[in-house]
Parts: C-alpha cells; structure tokens; sequence
C-alpha cells in the first residue's frame, strides 16, 4: 500500500500540467498594479493638461486689448495703468471655465497677478490641482501642481 502511493506521489511530484496556471497566478497581482498604475498616470496627465491649458486660454485673454473703460494699476506702487484690457475677475472665471480632466472641487482659485518689469506691463495667471494616485489597496499622499503663464500688454 506504501509503494503505490510514493509512484504516485512521484508521479504528480514530476508532474507540470498546471505550471502555467501557478506562475500566472503568482504574475497576476503585480500586472494588476502595474496597470492600475498606468491608468492613474495617465489620470494625472490628463488633469496637468487641462490645468495648463485652462492658465494658456486665461493668460492669451488676458493679453486681448477689449476695449473697456477698466482701468488697473500695473504692479506694486507703480504709476503705469492699463485700460481696456479684462479685469482680474474676468481672466479668473474664463479660466475656472477652461478648464477639463479635473475634480473641481480639489482646484486652488485661479490668481491673477498684475506687475511691472521696465515699463511694460505683465500679468502672471497661476492655477493648482491637488491629486492623489489610488492604486488599487495604497494610495499616495496627495501632491500640487501647478502652472503659471506670464503675459505682457502692450
């Protein structure tokens, strides 16, 4: 009765019809983050373009003379003004309106920052987006990015 079970034993031991299926199983966790992973960072590619993209459509309206009887001081204790061009509030809402990919509930307020270098008026439009990567079972802790564009008026 011993020596059946030990050929049998011997047998199943030499036995590799179900290798695959072990290594596969094995593999199977680490593929699964490796594409979680990916699909997160392509999620954060997405939000960095639509951040950037929404500051690119803020800083280019920015610079566009409307025509309007506005009138703003260019920069900390300057005396250059600049008329007929959008308002801060205005260059906030057209960039809070451009922008995609992202939850809008983790986005800073668009600022809007008016200056003076040599006599030629610039404005800085800056935006931030907190995310954080969730893969699978561990998330990371949040982080900020963010984008400025600089735009000077004529």
């Amino acid at each position: 009765m011993i020596v059946p079970l030990r050929r049998r034993l011997a047998a199943l031991w030499r036995d590799e019809a179900g290798s695959p299926a072990v290594e596969f199983a094995l593999t199977f966790p680490a593929l699964g983050v490796v594409i979680f992973g990916v699909i997160q960072l392509g999620m954060a590619i997405q939000a960095y373009a639509g951040v950037r993209n929404a500051v690119e459509v803020g800083a280019r309206y920015a610079s566009v003379f409307t025509g309007q009887a506005n009138t703003a001081t260019c920069g900390t204790g300057s005396t250059l003004t600049r008329s007929g061009y959008p308002t801060n509030d205005q260059i906030k809402s057209k960039v809070t309106a451009s922008v995609f990919g992202v939850n809008t509930a983790l986005l800073t307020t668009p600022t809007v920052t008016l200056g003076n270098n040599n006599g030629a008026c610039y404005v800085d439009v800056s935006l931030s987006y907190t995310i954080s990567m969730s893969l699978v079972f561990v998330s990371t802790p949040g982080y900020t990015m963010s984008y400025t564009r600089r735009v000077y008026q004529q």
